[in-house]
Parts: structure tokens; sequence; C-alpha cells
């Protein structure tokens, strides 16, 4: 293929155009707007005149109220007999109003079966006759009162609209006719029937009822009766006597003698201990200090104040006395005497207290015997008070079912007198003055707007129809045309030649499917790397391409003598060709793409960084290729866990000179994944802290512009082996590229086989 020499590297663009030349065709619009209006003025005098053999039809509406507070006088404070409180209630009248019942009157009342209008199914108009001639004449039963009847009742029916009047309980009961008068006349008497069939129906539910409960109430009373008669009988049989209501005497007695032990029981142990506590005092010697309550009694405690008494006096006479006193010595004999009357006070008590021990031990002896002789008695009627119980509440359930529905006989009996109507007729049918139809003002305006429409499309359509064909015509031509064009190589130009002048993108741009005949910029040639690996030790870290790619660009930069000086040379050029942002103060952004892995991407990217770091700039190299993983695996990276944000994990290498983040860690290998919008957002701020952000991106094939990492890019840079495989594909590489890169600039770097070893990933 020739090269193609050029000052300007100029990348590919959308063109500018749309699908259609909007002003050709509002010049052939502006030339037939005579066509536009006479279709307008067609349609609207067509119809105008058909308006005029339109017979006019009239509607009134009779409103009924369906009063959902009111309450008959038998009804309950929780139940009513309105059917009509809900939803569901309202739409159930409206179907009674449109029923056979409520309808049939009507007609029979006012002949409609006759009418001009509803007789004969309402077809005796001009239509009418058409769809008899269309049937093939008149049946043999078409002539009988009662299809004539019937054909005026669904003649009627049509001609009805019955519908709820918003949310709340009124009905709105509409009737068209031709005659105003007729149509008033029909939604009243419509309205008058409905009230009239409700009213029948409830007297005729209130006869039906009253008849089989009147029958039922005969086998009710004779099954109460039975019943009860048992009961009777099974007590006499079995000697059951009721104490209370449903307990018999026995169950009575042994509840009795049961409270009786617990007193007895309590009386018991009260006498037991007052009994150990007296017999503890008198072993303890009748120590006065040791009475307790239960030990005390008028005369003990008569005996404890002389006592106490006698004890004061005893020690006043001890401050002024000797012992040998004779009044200490009388005193002494006073509260000895005291002492012993106290303990033979003490003594009388604790006999008496082993008698009362004694008697309320045999009461409750006795009274547990008493308990089980009852027991015994009790067990034996048990086993017939099970069936008695059964009998008395059969018994009772049939008498409460016989008192309540005689109770609703009564009520049942005089609904007949006392039902309160819960629907009434709240505003008549009016004669209406206005039809209903035609709307011949509206008609004719909706029939010009139609008229205008049609007639714009009959002036502009042949226009856009030709433009759309010149179109595709023109599209076919290009796909056979060879646009992979290239330009010189780079290592003949001087930097300032090989800026890229950037188009700004445009946030509503549409990719074309093929570039235009400018074809695609080739921005450099890169040449091939000399394999050095006896110098691989002056090199730090990372796989043998990583060294042999760092140790090219230093040597380029340290001005060593390499034979891959041409190489670190060309890189040099491209990264200060891409690291003039076009915005100033907004990220240089560039991403590597190629139409297929082993072209050499990788290479270019890590060459790239390592050049623009030497160029002082603040870099960043990010790992997007989630196929193949090989700057994240193969060189002295952390990819960082990816449970950070993007931020934190980004890795500052201070030998090489650059940053790197991965962002493809924690992904499946060999899995496809759109990056998020936030990771974007966040990916676009982190971005602004570098003054070049190189991105090692997914194959061209897996680009996806709904992907947001495909908007990141200020630049895309397609990598590719020359060979000629990849020339014979040119024509959809490039096309592919240019559908991804919208309105960006664009450009390819050929490389010769310069790709990154497969055992490195």
């Amino acid at each position: 293929m020739p090269l193609q020499n050029s000052s300007e590297l100029l990348p590919y663009s959308a063109p500018s155009g749309g699908v259609l030349d909007v002003f050709a065709i509002l010049r052939i619009l502006r030339k037939r707007i005579w066509l536009v209006f006479l279709t307008a003025f067609v349609f609207a005098a067509a119809t105008a005149a058909v308006t005029l053999f339109l017979s006019p039809v009239y509607r009134a509406t009779t409103q009924i109220l369906i009063d959902p507070s009111v309450r008959q006088p038998f009804d309950g404070d929780n139940q009513s007999r309105n059917t009509a409180q809900d939803t569901f209630g309202i739409d159930s009248q409206i179907a009674v109003i449109l029923s056979d019942s409520v309808l049939r009157l009507v007609v029979r009342e006012h002949k409609l079966a006759t009418d001009s209008e509803f007789g004969n199914g309402g077809t005796n108009g001009l239509m009418g006759l058409i769809f008899k001639a269309l049937k093939g004449g008149q049946s043999k039963d078409d002539g009988s009162f009662d299809t004539l009847e019937n054909k005026a009742i669904t003649a009627l029916a049509k001609a009805m609209t019955v519908k709820r009047a918003g949310q709340t309980f009124v009905i709105n009961i509409s009737v068209d006719s031709k005659d105003p008068t007729k149509a008033a006349t029909l939604s009243r008497a419509i309205a008058q029937s409905y009230l009239e069939d409700h009213k029948r129906q409830t007297e005729s539910a209130v006869s039906t009822i009253t008849n089989q409960i009147d029958d039922r109430l005969v086998g009710l009373r004779e099954r109460m009766r039975q019943a009860e008669a048992r009961v009777q009988a099974f007590r006499e049989k079995n000697n059951l006597q009721n104490a209370t209501e449903g307990e018999l005497l026995t169950e009575k007695e042994l509840t009795d003698l049961s409270a009786g032990l617990t007193e007895a029981q309590v009386a018991l142990s009260a006498a037991t201990a007052k009994n150990d506590e007296i017999q503890r005092i008198i072993k303890s010697g009748g120590d006065i200090e040791a009475f307790g309550d239960e030990t005390t009694s008028a005369t003990i405690a008569n005996l404890r104040e002389q006592y106490a008494a006698a004890a004061r006096t005893e020690a006043n006479l001890l401050v002024d006395h000797l012992p040998s006193h004779p009044s200490v010595i009388g005193i002494k004999a006073q509260l000895n005497r005291l002492r012993r009357l106290i303990q033979e006070e003490m003594t009388r008590i604790a006999a008496s207290t082993k008698i009362e021990q004694k008697v309320a031990a045999e009461r409750v002896a006795m009274l547990k015997q008493q308990i089980d002789s009852s027991r015994s008695s009790v067990n034996k009627d048990s086993s017939a008070s099970i069936e008695l119980r059964e009998l008395e509440a059969d018994a009772k359930a049939t008498r409460t079912l016989y008192e309540n529905v005689l109770n609703r006989t009564k009520e049942i009996k005089e609904l007949d007198q006392v039902v309160v109507p819960d629907a009434r007729i709240i505003s008549p049918a009016m004669v209406p003055e206005d039809p209903i139809w035609p709307k011949k003002k509206l008609m004719v305006v909706l029939a010009a707007v139609l008229g205008l429409l049609t007639g714009v499309g009959l002036a502009v359509g042949g226009e856009a129809f030709r433009q759309l064909k010149q179109r595709f015509l023109m599209l076919q031509a290009n796909q056979d045309h060879d646009a992979f064009e290239v330009y010189a190589p780079l290592a003949a130009r001087t930097a300032p030649e090989l800026q890229m002048r950037r188009i700004p993108a445009s946030s509503d741009r549409m990719p074309s499917p093929q570039p235009p005949n400018g074809g695609l910029v080739l921005l450099s040639s890169l040449p091939p790397l000399a394999d050095l690996r006896s110098r691989r030790g002056s090199v730090a870290g990372g796989s043998d391409m990583a060294l042999l790619i760092r140790q090219a660009v230093d040597d380029f930069y340290e001005g060593r003598d390499n034979p891959n000086w041409a190489f670190g040379q060309v890189v040099d050029r491209i990264a200060e060709t891409i690291s003039r942002p076009e915005r100033p103060g907004q990220p240089n952004i560039v991403m590597l793409t190629a139409p297929a892995p082993g072209q050499g991407q990788t290479t270019i990217a890590y060459a790239l960084a390592l050049a623009a770091a030497r160029q002082d700039l603040h870099v960043l190299l990010a790992d997007a290729e989630p196929r193949n993983r090989t700057l994240s695996h193969s060189l002295p990276f952390e990819a960082g866990n990816p449970r950070l944000s993007i931020e934190d994990r980004i890795f500052e290498d201070r030998d090489l000179g650059f940053s790197f983040v991965s962002l493809t860690s924690g992904q499946p290998k060999y899995a496809m994944r759109r990056m998020s919008l936030e990771d974007a957002g966040e990916f676009d701020d982190v971005a602004r802290d570098f003054d070049l952000v190189i991105i090692d991106g997914p194959t061209l094939g897996e680009l996806d512009i709904a992907d947001p990492l495909v908007d990141l890019p200020d630049t895309l840079l397609l990598a590719q082996a020359d060979g000629p495989a990849q020339r014979g594909t040119s024509t959809t590489i490039t096309r592919d590229l240019f559908a991804v890169a919208g309105r960006r600039p664009c450009a390819a770097i050929r490389t010769k086989a310069v790709k990154w070893p497969a055992s490195a990933a």
C-alpha cells in the first residue's frame, strides 16, 4: 500500500451532517405549501359536508343515590342489609340496572317494541336497512312479539350509559335518542323501574324467608322438647342433683370438705409451732428473755412486768447497799418468786397447747376420711355426669337455635311495613337542548389538522425518500473502499510536526460505521528489539522483555551506545507527542488497544510510561486488559486489594519513576466485565493528579461503546503488528476503531512483532 505524506496528522471525525438534509426538505416544503393548504381545505370541506347528513343524538341523564348510611330498624350494630356500601356493591347495582328484569318493564310500558327508533333492534334507519340487506332478509321469527320485545331491550341497552359518578355512591343513567324528550322520558323510566324492582325483590325475599322459617320452627320446637326430656330422665335414673347451675351435689360437697381440710391443716400447723416454741422455752430453763409472742398470755405479761420492776429495784439497791443488805436480800427473794410463777404458768400453757395440737390433728384426720369417702362418690358420678353434660349441651344448643330463629322470624314478618328505601332519585333527567353528536366544529377543526399533516407528508415525503436512497447508495459504495491509509514513519519528522490536532468530543456524537477517505493516522513504526541478555544485570526487576525495554529507553536518555537506541528514540518522540494536553489543567488520558492479542500493545504501554517518566512527567500506568494481565503479573507492581478504592490501590514505583494501578484486580480471569459508573468517576478524579495516564486496554473487539471505560481516554492508539495478514483486514479494523473513538483523536502504531512473551503472563 503506498504511503501518503502530510505535514499535519488529522484523526478521523464523524460527519457533521445528519442522515437527511433538513434545509433541502424545508425548501421543498416552501415550494409546495399550496399543496399543504389545499389538502387541509379538502379534508375540512368534506367533513363539513358529511356532518350535514348526520342525524343529531341527544342524551338525558338521571342520577340515583344509593345511600350507605341507611339502616333498617331490625339491623344490628355490626350488620346492614344494604349491599351497595363498597365499589363491588355499586358495580353490582349497575349490572342490575342494565338487566333484563329492569329494562323489560320500560320496553313494555313505553311500547318500544313498535317504536320507530328502538323497534326491530334499532335498525329502522339507513344503517338498519344496510345491515338488514347484508343479513339476507327477514327470519321467520322476526314478526313475533317476544322477538320484537327482546330486540327492543337490546337496542335500549346499547343506547344506555350507566356508570358511577367518580368515587361517590351516585349512579348516572344516561339514554341517547334522536328525540330529546324521549331520551329524558326513558332515562327517568329506567330509574323508576330499578327502584320498583328493588322493592319487589325485597318483598319477595321476605315472603320466601318467612315461609321457610315457619316450617323450620316446627321441627326445632320438637327437637328442643325431646332433648330436655332426655336430660331430665337421665338425672332421675342416676340420682344426679345439682347444687348450683352446672355443678352436682357430690361435687359441691367434695369442694367444701377440701376447703375445710385446708383450714384444719393450717390450724394444726399453728398449734404445732406454738407447742414446739413453748417446749423450747421450758427446756431452756424458762429464760424470761426467750419468751416469744406465741407464748405470751395475760398472766405471763403481768408477771413479766412485775419481774422487770423488781429487777430495776434490785439494780438501784445494789448501787447504794451491799449484797448482804436486808433490802437487797428481800428483792432477790421477790425476783425468785416471780420467776417460779412464770415457769408454772408456762407449764400450764404447754399442757393446753398440746391438747389444742391433738384436737387439730384429729380434725385433719377426720376430714381426710370424709374427703376419701366423698371422692369415691364423685368418681362414681363422673361417668354419668359426662353423658349428662352431653345431653345438656345438645338441649341448650337446640333451645338457643330455636330462640334465635323465633326472634328472627318475628323481625322478618314486620319488614314489609318498616323497610326504609336505601336508593332514591336525586336528579331526574331534563330534556336536553344541545345534541352530543355530531360535534360539527370540532370535527371540521380536526379534519383540517389531519389535512395539514397529510399535506406536509405529501410535500416532503418524496424529497426525504430521495435523500435516504442516495445516502444508502453512498454507504454501499464506501464499503468496498480500503480506508486504511498510512503516513510516513515518525522517525523522519521532528516533534512539533507530530502533534495531533484534537477535535473536542461531543456528548451527542454518533459513531460512524465507515471512515472517510482520509484514512487512519500512522503515528509511527517501532523498530524490533535486539536481545541483549548479557546486560540483564544492569536493569533491576521484571521479565526479560521488561528489562529489555527499560534498558533501551535508559540507554537513549543517557546517551549510551546500544543497538536498541532507535527503539528508545521512537518511543521518546511518541511520548512527547501524546503528552501535550489539548485542555490545560485537565487530565491527559491515552488508551492503547489492538486488533487481537500479541500485537505489542502491552510493550508500547510500558515503554511510553518509562519515556514519559524520563521527561519529568507524573505518569500513571493502568492495566485494564482482563484476558492477559501481563503488567499486573510480570512487573514488580502490586495489584492491591480489589475491595479498596482505586486511589488506595495505586502503587508508586520510585525505581521506574511512575505509578501503577490494576483495574482488573479481583475480576475472574478471561472474563469481560463493564466498569461501573462509580469506578469510572473515581478513576477520572484520580487522573487529575497526573500529567499523563496510559491505559493498557482490552482488544478492539472487546471494546464496548456502552462501557464507561471507553469514555475515559482522550486519545486512542491502535497497536498492530506489521504483516500481510494484518493489512488484509485493515478496513474492518479502521471502521471498528472509528466507531469507538467517535470525534476523539485516534492513530495507529506499527510494530515488528514487538510483543510481550506469553511466558511473562
